[in-house]
């Protein structure tokens, strides 16, 4: 934990729903935003939805998942 390229992440999620808490920069979310993407459309074929898919940052901004 004490390295500096150490990057800490939790997520939750709940069905089709998922959010995915990052402590690093806004360049590092929108990385793993895209190997998420990557992911999910090469080996499972699925799309993320444009709507419902955002990086905010928390302490400034409200977060809602599921409603809540």
């Amino acid at each position: 934990m004490m390295d500096p390229h150490y990057k800490r992440l939790s997520y939750v999620r709940y069905a089709d729903d998922w959010i995915i808490g990052i402590r690093g920069s806004k360049k590092d979310s929108f990385a793993i935003l895209e190997s998420c993407r990557s992911f999910l459309l090469d080996n499972l074929k699925l799309e993320l939805s444009v709507d419902k898919t955002l990086i905010s940052h928390f302490i400034k901004e409200k977060v809602l998942f599921l409603g809540v």
